[in-house]
């Protein structure tokens, strides 16, 4: 077969053997300009060896623009299919196709003019030009407001781009209407721009509250590095740089503040911006309101009567995993008002799912290091315990894979050493973390995430996973499954937020301190009845979910007498609905774990009630269904049987 290099210099051959017959109108005449563009579609078709008649083979547009890399330093064992899918072509989900595929090389060769007619037009130039009119304008596509030519020229101003990711659109016009929003949009969907792009246009202040201070920190780098006004206090700052960005708040300079659930709820933030207009409450990762916000952060429910002491701005609500129960108590917890709610579908096309069966512990870790040697890096791996993540990062030292461990006992130095060696571009290592990593990583090229046990929900294994490839390449989502290793989350559960003890002990305290006459702050209180500050926090919390509690100026206070033992029977209820709700989002991740017959997207999508899903067509379930289809047995001259049939639909 000739090359495209010798297919050009043979177009440009015939072009310069042309040159002389140009002038001579009657030879050209013969040769009708119509015929030639049959030929270049059977070069075409002969330059492409993937072209196929049929429509089964790759176009040019389905073709990744980038260079294949014959030295990828993945094996055969590194495509999805394992070594069983090297009898079939190979598809987007290979990991070698992550970062490479073949690059089109169609020779567009420019073709000979047609004569001039008499009147020196060429109506042949003409015709293109009017499909390109007809296509334009012939789409019958809405013609755009007024607001969207202006959200879009802010948007290539500001940011630079040029379009909305879907979803985005409908929940600014909502934030800049004055209405409430929640945004159920995937990881890397584009969440941060539906408050960013506001703030711009809205006259006062924007708060947004998010949970992590690595996560604050690099949003700040992100808005101050575009050029708008912000702010961040947590307690990373310094006392004098904390008092500088709040002196910076009172002058009413700034655009946006980033702080924790704690910071603002406590009662020196609200006092030094209680003179600011604020215009917009975002909360970010608000699924963290149903799943941390009963024990673990219980200031985040304590964030619905912050919108009222801000002089109740608009609220806009955003996370990457809710399904309709939870959707439905972020409404409730953080009293949102008739709210636009923009559900985009969870789990994103290029996430590649999969379930690994480890019966015994020696399998599972011999299972994990085979992966970990194989799989493109860099990579997450997660782990439900401490002392799990101890064992693997020394594992990882000893069978020489390039490792950093993560969790909530290391020192916050070793964090943040962890953390930016991670996320340095430079830098192709493991991650072996509990949960306590990866909420808000921007981090594009994150080739896998691997879970050692199995988190508590499934929206947890969802979020988890979804940190995975947001550059859109082809990234896998693994979880080894042990049954065993439920007994781990069912301890947690057991635990539960509080006991009818301290229930008992916090509001006999509160209920003497109130007698007096007087508010409590809640680390006095909790010191008082030697119960935990976080413990107190989420007894005050629920005490005023039922309206028994108000606050002044971070003073607590029963709102009414009322019977301690009463009291005590309604948040131990309380509690016990609490855990069979967790009981039942534990079942979630069991069943998707043990589930062998339908499609893992499907059974996702399913669980969050997300549309009509349709098979994805490449994860564990799928591929080899797929796979005995295309070697079905094959009838004489080596075709199919029913060769009626495009093996490839």
């Amino acid at each position: 077969m000739p090359s495209a290099n010798g297919a050009a210099e043979g177009e440009s051959l015939a072009s310069e053997n042309a040159g002389p017959a140009r002038a001579n109108g009657p030879v050209l005449a013969e040769r009708p300009y119509g015929d030639r563009p049959r030929r270049r579609r059977r070069r075409r078709r002969n330059h492409n060896p993937h072209w196929n008649p049929d429509g089964g083979g790759d176009s040019p547009a389905e073709r990744s623009p980038e260079p294949r890399d014959s030295d990828a330093d993945s094996d055969d064992a590194t495509h999805f299919g394992g070594p069983a899918a090297q009898d079939d072509d190979p598809g987007p989900w290979d990991s070698d196709a992550a970062e490479s595929g073949s690059e089109a090389a169609f020779d567009e060769t420019p073709m000979n003019e047609a004569p001039l007619e008499q009147n020196g037009s060429e109506p042949w130039r003409d015709r293109p030009r009017r499909r390109r009119r007809r296509r334009r304008g012939g789409g019958g596509g809405p013609v755009p407001d007024e607001r969207l030519r202006q959200m879009l020229d802010l948007l290539r101003r500001e940011f630079g781009l040029r379009h909305f990711r879907p979803g985005q659109e409908e929940v600014i016009r909502a934030v800049l209407d004055g209405r409430d929003a929640l945004a159920v949009m995937p990881t890397g969907g584009g969440k941060s721009l539906t408050y960013q792009l506001p703030s711009l246009v809205l006259p006062g202040l924007t708060v947004v509250v998010s949970p992590l201070i690595a996560l604050i920190r690099d949003q700040f780098e992100k808005l101050r590095a575009q050029g708008i006004e912000t702010v961040r206090v947590d307690s990373s700052l310094t006392g004098t740089e904390k008092e500088e960005a709040l002196a910076l708040l009172e002058e009413g300079s700034q655009k946006i503040v980033l702080i924790t659930p704690e910071g603002a709820t406590g009662a020196a933030f609200k006092k030094r911006i209680a003179d600011q207009k604020v215009s917009l409450l975002v909360i970010d990762e608000a699924h963290c309101v149903s799943e941390w916000g009963h024990d673990f952060r219980p200031s985040y429910l304590a964030l619905g009567a912050l919108a009222e002491d801000l002089g109740r701005p608009t609220v806009l609500a955003l996370t990457a995993t809710a399904p309709p129960l939870v959707r439905e108590e972020i409404v409730k917890r953080l009293g949102l008002r008739d709210p636009a709610i923009v559900v985009r579908p969870v789990a994103r096309p290029n996430l590649r799912f999969e379930v690994k069966q480890c019966m015994t512990e020696d399998v599972k870790r011999r299972e994990l290091v085979q992966y970990l040697r194989r799989l493109r890096r860099p990579g997450i791996v997660y782990c439900s315990t401490v002392k799990d993540v101890e064992e693997l990062g020394a594992l990882c030292k000893i069978a020489r894979i390039p490792a950093e461990i993560y969790h909530g006992r290391l020192t916050k130095a070793e964090r943040d050493h962890a953390h930016k060696r991670f996320m340095s571009s430079g830098k192709r290592i493991v991650m072996i973390a509990t949960s306590a990593f990866g909420l808000g990583v921007d981090k594009p090229d994150i080739r896998y995430v691997l879970h050692y046990q199995v988190p508590g929900s499934l929206e947890a294994y969802v979020q988890e996973a979804g940190r995975a490839g947001r550059d859109g390449l082809p990234a896998r989502c693994i979880l080894l499954w042990d049954p065993r290793d439920i007994d781990v989350q069912r301890h947690f559960l057991s635990e539960g937020p509080t006991t009818r003890s301290q229930i008992k002990k916090v509001v006999e305290g509160l209920s003497a301190w109130t007698k007096d006459g007087r508010g409590v702050e809640a680390a006095t209180l909790a010191m008082a009845t030697e119960v935990g500050v976080t413990r107190t926090k989420a007894i005050l919390e629920g005490l005023r979910d039922a309206d028994l509690v108000s606050e002044t100026d971070g003073q607590f206070s029963l709102s009414r007498e009322i019977d301690v033992n009463e009291a005590v029977k309604l948040l131990s209820r309380r509690n016990e609905e609490r855990k069979t709700t967790d009981r039942r989002r534990l079942e979630s991740i069991i069943h998707y774990a043990n589930n062998t017959e339908e499609c893992r997207m499907m059974h996702i999508r399913r669980y969050f009630e997300d549309g009509e899903p349709t098979p994805c067509g490449h994860c564990d379930i799928c591929e080899p269904k797929l796979r005995r289809r295309r070697r079905r047995p094959k009838g004489r001259g080596g075709r199919p049987m029913d060769s009626g049939r495009d093996d490839d639909e």
